[in-house]
């Protein structure tokens, strides 16, 4: 029910405002009236201008300064009412004191001949104003219009948001004077025909915060606006929803920032947003998506994810208008390449012309080219009738071979400008690290690895049909082409790298056809590179494919092994293509397969060390470096071995896991050698954590204990060492929520809570410098959860229900960004289940079922309950049917039933197979459930007397309960596991509640009240 204490306030305050509400938003006429007012000037009533619901404005003539002014004055029908004269004083009042070129200037205020209230005020440009919505109704019809232009279009868009940010300005003004205006509509905005944009209408609106300008009690008595509660006035539609709520307003300016979101989505869609709106591009397909995430923010239902002042809002209109970034949208790739061409066309037109100029270069070169032959071919046609037969053929041949020589001069230039060309733009764009690092200069880098691709392409057709191309040209045009694949897989572009990997292979396959068996070894390598980066792009798509492209590098690098002299070189392909192939056979679960490729690949990186190791160079420091490099890429090899081992159980695993801690202390050494590179830290910091991490995985719980807490100590060292690089200090908060983990199996409960907030506390810093980076709000979700069942096993059920309700927004709000992601959707339905389970314990049965509900549709719709081992169907839906009893939910109940038939699963029995003494005790806590779950039944259907026995019988079953435990404390010390089974059995057990809360205790006998009290102070003396 609504506070008493505010029913009658609110009632005249709504009765205040009644005729104001009813009345029609657009101006009306007025009737013709001409009164003379006689108080500070004499002003004469010209003609009536437009009325509302409660006042009404005319043009008068001053007097005394001979100037048309606006004055406004209370409806003849409502003026003598000292409400309508109290708010049209407050109005004057503010309007006045608000000193701003967005709000029209008060003259002056008196009283007519009829010792009615008036005021005066400036009339906008001789009253040729109109208003917002007005505007908004131009801007369509022209937007509508097919005459219209483009151009005319978007420059009456432009022009209204504009007006709109003229009027976050003014708005944002009036919140720093501690004023809310509470009826923002487009009605209430005047456009002036020489640029002004005027809020007016100030009738409803409210003094917050009292200052030397507004005092907290105006002197014109008691303001009906000062209350605390919220009235819910306004114009439907424009009107924020915690305004027709019953709870204290916080924040006022998110009221009028709702409303502002609401006029941004008027000029939008051309229509007021409703309860459930869809969004504007649901209604405009054509409107930006950043005016669309800056009006849905602006409308967001809870104030607290709106912008927090309308000043916030118009920076961001502003940053629209100009071009940039909004910031509550994160741009993608294509959004940004856009923009950048829309803020930058002379720039890009530039681009284009010089595009369109080499093409006409080419153009021009081509014809001067055919121009020269032609003149050449008639100069020899006239001379070789002047000369006789013989010296004509013997000139003929000359001509010929000339020409020929000539032609092969040509085609060696185009191939020397073709490849240096290639080579440049290769070379450019490798060595440019800021195209190589930038995470938003994807689409960029893709063009620019796509470019070449057409151009060489026909440059090599028409060498290839003019005249047949050297071996030398083909040679690096493979070379530049594998050069393209590989940097397009280090940049991570797949797709172009597969296409400049096929043509690397063509390229070497032609060599290879065209060089002599005997000198084909250096292609031949070179095409086994290029299937082995095939083999590669293809596992992830087709394993089978990849297989026969890898197999075929094997095949090529194999017969070119006889040469000594190369015997270096195709040891490291060999050693690539091996760890390969063991990755692929580790994909395909073939471990044997696995096993002997890693095996053969770690014999090559040997022989490769040897290499090093025995080289006769007279270079000291070059040998050493590449010792140092073979060591490096051995022990790697080695490490990779022990890890797929270890994730596939497969070989030997205490030598595999001897084998992860020697290439851990070997990293160790290194760094203590001297080489502390951020690369060499970041190798041994994630060594460690995976070596913690098979190790748990394999029980050896001591053991990656202490490699965890390294972990975390080497986590440390990078984040402080790179303080700027964020995945660094996910990584730390990542490693020391596996660490609580770790320390929850060793029953280190509370120093598992500690590392476990620590984590927490790093995610939430991460996400709130990067609030879009959905990986965090994730991993934030995820560690709050763990927390709240580390809050339950050290009994601190009241955190650990924090917990689970900060995780559950979290993973609402990750599910709306990544509706299919089945790790939230698992996590969603665990979070649901615990939401419903503590609702029951506290007897809040309607909203324990409407989360039971939901819990199982989440249930149904997923894997949910296989892939976390949550609770089992015929619990919940148990607990489910318990619920809808309580609160008479037939439906429901019949809704279960069918469930549980379609299931097959019979209700709940009681199970006594097991004999030893916990099993005892769940065995008399089972009869106990069942008897009350028949007493609250019987209770509910007026049947009082059984359902005492019943209870009765429970009672019983529970003291005897209560010796056992007790029993068995003295016998032998609880354990902590025991305990919280006896608290699960017990305090946690919603059948339970009938006779633990207090509300629900009264409805049985004094006398058992006071047996179930005795049992609830008995439990509690076992617990910690």
């Amino acid at each position: 029910a609504f506070p008493a204490q505010f029913q009658q306030m609110v009632r005249t305050e709504l009765h205040g405002v009644l005729f104001e509400l009813e009345s029609p938003d657009s101006a009306s006429p007025l009737e013709d009236t001409d009164c003379t007012y006689d108080v500070f000037n004499d002003y004469t009533v010209v003609e009536p201008l437009a009325q509302g619901g409660m006042g009404q404005v005319s043009v008068a003539w001053d007097e005394e300064l001979s100037r048309r002014v606006a004055l406004k004055e209370i409806h003849p029908s409502s003026a003598d009412d000292a409400r309508y004269q109290r708010r049209f004083l407050q109005e004057s009042i503010i309007t006045a004191r608000l000193e701003h070129p967005g709000i029209l200037p008060i003259y002056s205020r008196g009283v007519n001949s009829d010792e009615r209230p008036f005021y005066t005020m400036r009339l906008v440009a001789g009253g040729k104003a109109k208003t917002l919505d007005q505007a908004i109704q131009d801007f369509q019809s022209t937007k509508s219009n097919l005459a219209s232009d483009h151009a005319s279009v978007l420059k009456a868009f432009r022009d209204l948001l504009g007006r709109l940010i003229d009027v976050c300005n003014t708005v944002g003004y009036a919140h720093s004077q501690g004023i809310c205006h509470r009826d923002l509509k487009p009605a209430n905005i005047l456009i002036g025909p020489f640029g002004e944009t005027l809020v007016v209408d100030w009738g409803l609106a409210k003094v917050f915060q009292g200052s030397d300008r507004f005092p907290s009690e105006p002197s014109v008595g008691r303001s009906p606006m000062r209350d605390s509660v919220t009235e819910g006035i306004g114009t439907r539609g424009f009107v924020a929803p915690e305004s027709f709520g019953q709870a204290t307003i916080a924040d006022w300016p998110r009221l009028d920032v709702y409303s502002l979101g609401a006029i941004l989505y008027c000029i939008l869609t051309n229509s007021a947003p409703e309860e459930k709106q869809p969004s504007p591009r649901g209604i405009e397909p054509d409107v930006p998506k950043a005016l669309e995430a800056v009006c849905l923010k602006a409308l967001a239902h809870d104030p607290r994810s709106r912008y927090a002042t309308a000043i916030e809002l118009a920076d961001d209109l502003e940053r629209y208008l100009a071009g940039q970034p909004v910031s509550v949208l994160r741009e993608g790739p294509i959004d940004r390449t856009v923009r950048w061409i829309n803020n930058n066309r002379k720039l890009a037109t530039a681009c284009l012309v010089l595009g369109s100029l080499l093409a006409m270069l080419v153009g021009v070169n081509a014809v001067q080219q055919t121009t020269y032959n032609k003149q050449l071919r008639e100069k020899s046609q006239k001379l070789s009738e002047s000369y006789s037969s013989e010296l004509k053929l013997r000139q003929q041949e000359s001509e010929a071979r000339n020409r020929a020589e000539a032609q092969e001069q040509i085609a060696r230039k185009r191939e020397v400008l073709a490849l240096g060309a290639l080579r440049t733009y290769t070379d450019a764009i490798t060595t440019n690290d800021t195209l190589k690092n930038a995470r938003g200069l994807g689409p960029i880098r893709r063009e620019l690895l796509e470019k070449p691709l057409a151009f060489f392409e026909q440059i090599h057709k028409d060498e290839s049909e003019s005249s047949k191309p050297s071996l030398e040209y083909l040679d690096q045009l493979a070379s530049l082409s594998e050069q393209m694949a590989k940097l397009s897989f280090e940049y991570s572009d797949p797709v172009q790298c597969a296409r400049w990997t096929d043509r690397a292979i063509e390229r070497y396959e032609e060599l290879v056809a065209m060089t002599s068996p005997e000198n084909a070894a250096k292609a031949k390598r070179a095409l086994a590179g290029s299937y082995r980066l095939r083999g590669v792009l293809q596992m992830p798509l087709d394993k089978q494919s990849a297989g026969k492209s890898l197999e075929h590098a094997l095949e090529l690098v194999q017969q070119c092994s006889d040469d000594p002299a190369q015997k270096e070189t195709v040891s490291l392909e060999l050693a690539n293509i091996y760890t390969y192939q063991a990755i692929l056979a580790a994909e395909m679960g073939d471990r044997p397969a696995m096993a002997k490729s890693f095996d053969l690949a770690i014999k090559q990186r040997e022989e490769l060390l040897d290499i090093a190791m025995k080289s006769s160079t007279k270079n000291e420091q070059g040998r050493d470096a590449t010792v140092a490099t073979r060591q490096f890429e051995l022990e790697s090899l080695r490490q990779d071995q022990a890890q797929v081992g270890l994730v596939l159980q497969y070989g030997d695993i205490q030598s595999l896991f001897e084998q992860f801690e020697r290439h851990v202390a070997y990293l160790k050494q290194q760094i203590r050698d001297g080489n502390q590179s951020e690369e060499m830290r970041l190798r041994l910091a994630w060594a460690v954590r995976n070596l913690a991490t098979h190790h748990r995985n394999y029980g050896h719980i001591e053991d990656s204990l202490r490699c965890f807490k390294d972990a975390v100590e080497l986590r440390q060292e990078l984040t402080n060492l790179y303080p700027s690089v964020t995945r660094y200090r996910a990584d730390l908060s990542g490693t020391q929520g596996d660490l609580a983990e770790t320390l929850r199996r060793v029953g280190s409960l509370d120093e598992a809570i500690e590392y476990s907030k620590r984590s927490i506390e790093g995610y939430r810093e991460l996400l709130k410098e990067l609030p879009q980076e959905s990986a965090y709000r994730i991993d934030l979700a995820m560690q709050l959860h763990f927390l709240g069942h580390l809050l339950l096993d050290s009994f601190r059920d009241q955190q650990a229900k924090f917990a689970f309700d900060d995780s559950m927004e979290l993973a609402n709000q990750s599910l709306e960004l990544n509706p299919t992601n089945a790790a939230l959707q698992a996590l969603f339905a665990e979070l649901l289940w615990h939401q419903s389970h503590m609702q029951l314990l506290e007897g809040k049965w309607h909203q324990a079922s409407d989360s039971l509900s939901k819990y199982w549709e989440a249930y149904n719709a997923t894997d949910t309950g296989v892939a976390t081992g949550i609770t089992p169907p015929d619990k919940v839906l148990h607990l489910w049917e318990y619920c809808c009893i309580r609160i008479g939910d037939a439906k429901s109940i019949d809704r279960i039933t069918q469930q549980r038939k379609q299931l097959g699963i019979e209700r709940i029995e009681m199970n006594s197979n097991d004999k030893s003494s916990m099993g005892q005790l769940k065995h008399l806590v089972s009869e106990a459930e069942t008897r009350l779950n028949d007493a609250d039944r019987s209770m509910l259907a007026q049947l009082r007397e059984p359902a005492i026995q019943l209870q009765r019988q429970a009672l019983e079953s529970m003291q005897n309960f209560i010796e056992q435990a007790a029993i068995k404390t003295n016998e032998s010390k609880l354990t902590n596991d025991e305990l919280l089974e006896i608290w699960t059995l017990t305090f946690r057990n919603p059948s339970f509640v009938t006779v633990r809360l207090p509300e629900e205790l009264k409805r049985w006998p004094d006398q058992d009240q006071d047996a179930w009290g005795e049992i609830w102070r008995k439990l509690r003396l076992l617990g910690p």
